[in-house]
């Protein structure tokens, strides 16, 4: 596998993640992802989650729609 870049979802996702001033337990409420999987999410401790979690959640905390060129 290759290394994940700066720029990908992914990483856009954590830092969002990181900057949301909610707590992982309001953002699970509102996302009905599972809480253990964005904790770990958050510690970096999940190397290679779902793609369709990922976006779930970049939606959410953007308030839109991921939009790909």
């Amino acid at each position: 596998m290759s290394p994940i870049s700066p720029g990908s979802l992914l990483i856009e996702t954590r830092r969002l993640l990181k900057e949301d001033e909610r707590t992982l337990l309001d953002i699970h409420k509102a996302t009905g992802l599972p809480f253990d999987w964005l904790r770990k999410l958050s510690s970096g401790d999940t190397a290679d989650p779902s793609v369709n979690r990922i976006q779930h959640l970049y939606e959410h905390l953007k308030g839109s729609k991921l939009k790909l060129n």
